[in-house]
């Protein structure tokens, strides 16, 4: 998590920009495997964003979510069910 965080072009504001304090990674990373395992645990989530997060010295906020879920698949048995 720590490599893909680091990677983005906006990386050296997370350690601080004019004076800001650095922001607390180790939340920002939790919350980047929380948002993995929950795309490997529910594959019917199909889109996730997270808009705004606020990242702070002292953890994080996410203040805005939107979530996209697959329509259920068809059935194949479209005749009657028994009971038996």
């Amino acid at each position: 998590m720590r490599d893909l965080i680091g990677s983005v072009k906006a990386a050296p504001l997370l350690n601080g920009h004019r004076g800001a304090a650095p922001v607390d990674r180790a939340a920002l990373e939790d919350l980047v495997a929380r948002v993995s395992v929950l795309a490997d645990q529910l594959p019917q989530v199909v889109d996730l964003e997270l808009n705004p997060v606020n990242c702070h010295r002292d953890g994080l906020e996410v203040l805005g979510a939107s979530v996209s879920i697959a329509p259920p698949e068809r059935r194949a048995d479209t005749g009657r069910r028994s009971l038996t």
